[in-house]
């Protein structure tokens, strides 16, 4: 529903900030990962400004990617959020990790603390009962990863993974990663891109997740990742995952951006209400307690008038 989203509610991702981290030495199909992430951005939140880090991850260290975010600061970096394609390290986490694993960790608790939002890839190692960082750190939206299509036998390899499916409509993947506290669900096979008509796994499904969030910002700046994670869930379609049994939502551009929209013009309508009663308010207060006419409500007048009420 992202066309629909982007042509009836005219959202295009304009004047949000993406920063991109990713890897451009592993080929899919003759291209850098990450580039065919940013054309997934690209066709998802056509006008969102894209920052770009490139790292070759098969030499990068945890310093790396600490220094991929620091960028932010020192090029002045207008960021929104951070897209992180990827998943590191050996261990499945069954719980939220926290926020104080590695000093990248950290750095992303740092800037999530200055209203940065984070999206991640829950890694595509088919283990049904726990993800990897960094999309394990509770200040990161964890995105796991459904088909687009019924009746496809898929299969799907790479170094550390292999597994063979029927493909199904908003079934989770079967080289996904899920966990209790994954927090959303996204199209991960097929998401074809410019370069790259066979780009796959939950590194496609999480820059889905990231370009709607930014058409999120750019209906109402002032989301939080708290509400944009309820508004996913609230919107989503329930998928129910029989390994864990317990349902995902599978995320919904229509229905989330819908939902910013009625609850931003519903802000901006009873702002402007209570604006309206507080001159009203005001001038009524002034002409009835302004005993001495004088302009004010002194403190004797505010005494009187509270002793009046009482009484």
């Amino acid at each position: 529903h992202v066309t629909e989203a982007q042509q009836q509610l005219h959202v295009d991702g304009s004047g949000v900030g993406i920063l991109v981290v990713d890897d451009w030495s592993n080929l899919h199909s003759g291209v850098p990962h990450g580039e065919a992430v940013v054309e997934v951005l690209r066709a998802t939140a056509p006008e969102a400004s894209i920052w770009i880090c490139k790292l070759d991850f098969s030499l990068a260290m945890l310093q790396d990617f600490t220094g991929c975010l620091l960028e932010m600061d020192d090029r002045n970096l207008d960021v929104d959020i951070v897209n992180m394609s990827f998943s590191m390290g050996d261990k499945f986490y069954k719980t939220a990790c926290g926020t104080d694993l590695t000093e990248f960790g950290r750095t992303i608790h740092r800037y999530a603390q200055q209203g940065i939002i984070f999206v991640a890839a829950s890694g595509n190692q088919g283990v049904k009962d726990g993800i990897k960082f960094p999309a394990c750190h509770n200040d990161v939206i964890s995105v796991g990863a459904t088909y687009d299509a019924d009746g496809t036998n898929m299969v799907f390899q790479s170094a550390e993974f292999s597994c063979k499916d029927s493909s199904k409509l908003d079934k989770i993947t079967c080289y996904s990663n899920v966990a209790p506290y994954l927090d959303i669900l996204a199209p991960g096979t097929i998401v074809s891109t410019p370069s790259n008509s066979r780009f796959g796994g939950t590194s496609a499904a999480a820059p889905v997740v990231t370009g709607i969030v930014a058409l999120m910002l750019s209906e109402d700046p002032g989301l939080t990742k708290s509400s944009i994670v309820r508004t996913l869930k609230d919107t989503g379609k329930s998928v129910y995952d029989s390994a864990l049994r317990q349902s995902f939502a599978r995320i919904d551009a229509l229905g989330a951006i819908q939902r910013v929209a009625a609850a931003s013009g519903s802000a901006a309508n009873s702002q402007n209400e209570d604006e309206e009663a507080g001159i009203t308010i005001s001038e009524q207060s002034i002409g009835n307690f302004d005993f001495d006419r004088d302009g004010r409500i002194d403190d004797v007048e505010f005494f009187d008038a509270v002793d009046a009420w009482i009484r």
